[in-house]
């Protein structure tokens, strides 16, 4: 089943400094010009997607793991989660919303979270302030749920 999270769960992990990776899932290209600031690009439809999550969480399948895309309406996150489930990784969350939501949530315009360093390791919430995080690791949010959109889906809140 996968899990959901929310913008505001999302942020919670991000100011509660949680040990997570956060992993833009859309082509590099994409990732170059927007992300959430403290994301790592890893595309889906890259044939080394899962080694390239698995390198960045060095082999520990059980690490927090959320994934995330364009917005709402895209479904790569969803298909990121399930080939990382279906390679064993046991703690993935889809980040639904996607950059659309976090840029809506943080009064932010597109690109506005863009780095000049794709591994950045300082994640920022300009409504929140800002927290520093390992290399590799990623937001999350309060424990709100989210609507779930279907079967193979389910909302649930961020277990520690």
């Amino acid at each position: 089943m996968i899990r959901k999270l929310s913008t505001d769960q999302l942020d919670d992990l991000m100011q509660r400094h949680e040990d997570f990776l956060l992993v833009d899932v859309l082509p590099r290209d994409h990732f170059e010009r927007d992300h959430i600031e403290g994301s790592r690009s890893a595309p889906v439809d890259d044939a080394n997607f899962v080694n390239s999550v698995a390198s960045a969480v060095a082999g520990k399948k059980n690490k927090k793991v959320v994934v995330y895309c364009a917005s709402e309406q895209c479904d790569a996150s969803t298909r990121a989660a399930g080939a990382l489930e279906s390679a064993g990784f046991t703690n993935v969350f889809d980040y639904k919303g996607g950059l659309e939501a976090w840029h809506d949530s943080h009064d932010e315009p597109a690109g506005a979270s863009q780095s000049t360093d794709a591994r950045s390791t300082t994640a920022s919430s300009p409504s929140r302030g800002s927290a520093r995080f390992q290399a590799g690791t990623q937001p999350t949010s309060k424990g709100t749920s989210t609507q779930s959109k279907g079967p193979g889906t389910q909302d649930a809140p961020i277990e520690e």
